[in-house]
């Protein structure tokens, strides 16, 4: 009798499970808590703030600070608290919009930084689905040059329901992500021609 263990028997599957789980968990309480959905409105709320704050700037072409300017080379006489609280607002905006590149510049390297785990992951998991692929097509020939013959169709439709059963919280996860909200297909987008979704050129 051979010594090997079974690699489907109960035991040798418990990592396995305990990872599943965790993923399935984790993925879960992503969707549910909305957490995508918050950087977006995060960065929402900053541009409706930065184009309140740029509306309020004075400047000479849409908010001049005279509204009926003389001619060149005779300035009228200005109220000094008018234009001390203007020069105190443009200073406040700076100062908020400068607070705001900081929010987002964060937001991005932690958005940059999982899409680099994500890409280098995506990519060792493509690896392993090909090989797979190998791995069923080496069994299915070794079968069939002894004389074992495989009922393709058959096989395929009874490990597909055993997958749904055993790991059905995964498989409806999967089923759930698989068109939600376009993300795949931007996925595939940028995977194929990252400036197609990210304008790098500003």
């Amino acid at each position: 009798m051979s010594g090997q263990s079974n690699p489907t028997s109960p035991r040798s599957l418990t990592r396995e499970n305990e990872l599943a789980d965790k993923v399935t968990s984790i993925s879960r309480q992503l969707l549910d808590s909305f957490a995508f959905s918050q950087v977006d409105n995060t960065v929402s709320d900053l541009a409706h703030m930065r184009k309140y704050l740029v509306s309020k700037l004075p400047n000479p072409q849409t908010r001049p600070l005279e509204l009926n300017p003389v001619e060149v080379g005779e300035p009228a006489e200005a109220d000094p608290r008018t234009i001390l609280a203007e020069y105190k607002g443009a200073l406040y905006s700076r100062r908020c919009l400068t607070t705001q590149k900081i929010v987002l510049e964060y937001l991005l390297g932690r958005c940059l930084q999982q899409c680099q785990v994500c890409l280098e992951e995506l990519k060792q998991t493509r690896i392993a689905s090909e090989k797979t692929e190998e791995s069923t097509d080496y069994v299915f020939r070794h079968g069939e040059e002894r004389g074992v013959r495989i009922d393709v169709e058959g096989v395929d439709s009874e490990s597909g329901n055993l997958f749904k059963a055993v790991r059905r919280d995964l498989y409806e996860l999967g089923e759930e992500m698989r068109d939600l909200e376009g993300s795949r297909e931007v996925a595939e987008a940028f995977l194929t021609d990252p400036e197609s979704v990210l304008n790098l050129s500003g």
